[in-house]
């Protein structure tokens, strides 16, 4: 029987941080740990999972990412090691997977990165040193996966690289925990699951609630579940509104809790400033839910552009929000049939039952050429 091949696992693994945090980089590691792809790879794990946010100080973030390159390298210096895999966010987190992508090319390791944040676009865009860096390392791997072809066009426009670089790879979801809901109740459920962060558009949500609340009132209600930054001023401002009977807010809710909230939600409102591929995407249409969500990331491609599973709208635009949510609310069985159509798309496209067995002819048998460049296939 052919050895499995080694390859270190650079993401997030932990059930939870310690304030009880959940994201969808977590998830999405753990579902693929979970997935008979395990059998046909010997994993060597190396746990990014953030401790906390708004993220601990500056100083504790760099010694763990100091400790963890330190150990990264050890694992390249071991022959018997093939490779590596790393999920990568934005910002610091890019920085740490990125000297890791430079480590492992150093020492003639295979590497496959796997960028899953929007927050990658504004590292980009944000000042030209940082550009260069996210260029170099990109030119660095063996294989880019990319969440969607929006991502791929992005990182082939900044890198000049081949197609056979990249490869394109869609979140995935295990459906089995996930029941598809029936009718929409009366009142309406919203359901918001994220980050309390500016750049997660929460506040342009509560604003739009505020701004109908005397259409919506008796009609729907919007369920807050997450924590973060803004989670004081935004229950302040909810008391100062007196919105408290239309906004509840439950933190972060995980494994049965969070199957159960959205089991009882009907429509899943995602206006995110940035995105790569949002987990709870996934897990909402697996769960018929309809979607209000922004043209950020790999959205629209999920979604398409007929509102056959939800509704896309821009990015900041408070009333484009409320349009949609009113539209929503006042036609129930447009919910209905939005849900159907989200969890059948689910299954027959995101899958972890397809999404593992191409992630097992991605990573394995794709010897490394000189120069970084991985084997055309």
């Amino acid at each position: 029987m052919p050895t499995k091949p080694r390859i270190v696992f650079v993401g997030a693994f932990k059930t939870q941080a310690e304030d009880g945090t959940v994201g969808g980089q977590l998830y999405a590691c753990r579902t693929l740990l979970a997935s008979p792809l395990s059998d046909h790879i010997d994993w060597v794990l190396l746990d990014t999972t953030m401790e906390s946010l708004p993220p601990p100080p500056l100083q504790r973030r760099a010694w763990l990412a100091l400790r963890r390159l330190l150990i990264f390298t050890r694992h390249m210096l071991t022959p018997s090691i093939a490779g590596a895999l790393i999920f990568t966010s934005g910002r610091f987190s890019f920085l740490e997977k990125g000297t890791m992508v430079h480590i492992a090319a150093l020492f003639g390791k295979q590497v496959a990165l796997f960028p899953r944040s929007g927050l990658i676009l504004d590292d980009i865009q944000r000042s030209d040193r940082r550009k260069r860096f996210v260029r170099n390392v990109l030119r660095k791997c063996d294989t880019i996966l990319c969440q969607s072809e929006s991502w791929k066009t992005i990182f082939q426009d900044l890198t000049d690289l081949p197609d056979e670089k990249f490869q394109i790879r869609p979140n995935w979801i295990d459906l089995t925990p996930y029941a598809a809901n029936t009718a929409p109740q009366q009142p309406i459920q919203l359901l918001y699951m994220g980050w309390l962060e500016p750049h997660k558009g929460i506040w342009e949500l509560v604003h739009a609630i505020a701004a109908q609340q005397d259409t919506l009132r008796g009609k729907a209600t919007l369920v807050v579940c997450g924590s973060g930054a803004l989670d004081t001023a935004l229950r302040e401002y909810i008391a100062a509104q007196h919105l408290q009977d239309l906004i509840e807010f439950r933190g972060w809710v995980t494994g049965l809790a969070k199957q159960a909230v959205l089991a009882e939600s009907d429509v899943l409102v995602l206006p995110s400033h940035l995105e790569g591929f949002p987990n709870i995407l996934l897990e909402s249409m697996a769960s018929g839910l309809a979607i209000i969500a922004t043209r950020v990331g790999a959205i629209p491609e999920v979604l398409g552009t007929r509102n056959e599973i939800g509704i896309l709208i821009d990015a900041k635009s408070e009333p484009d929000l409320e349009r949609a949510i009113v539209n929503l609310v006042s036609q129930p069985e447009q919910i209905a049939q939005m849900g159907v159509t989200a969890r059948h798309w689910v299954e027959t496209r995101y899958s972890i039952e397809t999404a593992w067995e191409q992630m097992q002819g991605i990573l394995i048998h794709r010897p490394r050429q000189s120069g970084g460049h991985a084997a055309t296939h």
